[in-house]
């Protein structure tokens, strides 16, 4: 019985295999308006369907080419970086590298910094944290609200007293070296 529906209803004409080869190209990913899951299935669906109906699969490759062709401007880099990678004509391999660059590409509009990169003095980690300066006290001057290196008061800067400091280091012993030159000894 299926099989007499598929003859009614498939059109397995060449017509309808151009048309979907010719969908299965065109397909492009708007700039924002969909995911990269999204745009992914689209290009799986077309291919499989392809398969299915007209018994005409695309290969892996084309349909790599199909996703890269398909990207917006935003992704030149990654296509570029992938022509230089050995796993380039493996599918998973490239759906997982797009997927990790909208990611990254997300993380940037959101101002949120993808792990592993810095964006320079602007870097949580490095940035310095602002204290109250009403809680701040002058080793120079001991007068509250600015640091000694900003102190009004002329003179030499004063040592932190809060610092911990290691011991002083008593000098190493040296041992004292004599050279006999008449006799060829040598003290150490």
């Amino acid at each position: 019985m299926w099989a007499r529906l598929k003859e009614m209803y498939q059109s397995s004409s060449l017509g309808g295999v151009v048309v979907t080869w010719r969908q299965f190209y065109a397909l492009r990913k708007p700039d924002d308006a969909s995911t990269m899951r999204t745009h992914i299935a689209a290009v799986r669906g077309l291919a499989e369907k392809l398969g299915r109906l007209y018994n005409d699969k695309p290969s892996d490759a084309q349909i790599i080419a199909t996703l890269l062709m398909s990207l917006p401007s935003a992704y030149d880099t990654l296509i570029i970086s992938l022509d230089s990678h050995p796993e380039r004509d493996n599918l998973e391999f490239v759906i997982g590298r797009l997927l990790a660059e909208e990611h990254r590409q997300e993380a940037e509009i959101n101002g949120v910094i993808p792990y592993g990169q810095s964006l320079g003095p602007t870097n949580a980690m490095t940035a310095r944290v602002r204290r109250d300066r009403s809680q701040i006290t002058c080793f120079k001057c001991r007068k509250v609200g600015h640091f000694q290196n900003e102190c009004p008061e002329p003179g030499p800067l004063v040592e932190n007293p809060f610092r911990s400091t290691p011991e002083a280091a008593t000098p190493p012993v040296i041992a004292a070296t004599a050279i006999t030159h008449a006799t060829n000894s040598y003290t150490f």
